[in-house]
């Protein structure tokens, strides 16, 4: 994959489409947090993970778990591999 804007997005839920009205759009969050080495964003309903994208792979593996209101497994967790190891733990709304 060629990324020209060397930011990888990868996003779960949400309102993402409507962080223009709540502040800076995601394209402009995602590229300051891939500046910092990576970043989990969230903003009320809406939550992403931006990673800088270098010329080699990009490792990302899911840890699952039961949703809350259907019973599917929903992401839990991100584990992304760049230069540097970071793990993302994306909200999922869990009941009790």
């Amino acid at each position: 994959m060629v990324v020209p804007s060397r930011v990888v997005v990868l996003a779960c839920g949400g309102f993402l489409d409507q962080w223009a009205d709540l502040g800076e759009p995601l394209s402009i969050r995602a590229v300051q947090a891939a500046g910092t080495g990576g970043a989990h964003l969230r903003d009320w309903l809406a939550e992403a993970v931006a990673v800088p994208a270098g010329p080699g792979a990009l490792a990302v593996a899911a840890r699952t778990r039961p949703g809350t209101y259907v019973a599917i497994d929903t992401i839990a967790t991100l584990n992304i591999k760049t230069d540097r190891y970071r793990q993302y733990a994306l909200w999922t709304r869990q009941s009790g």
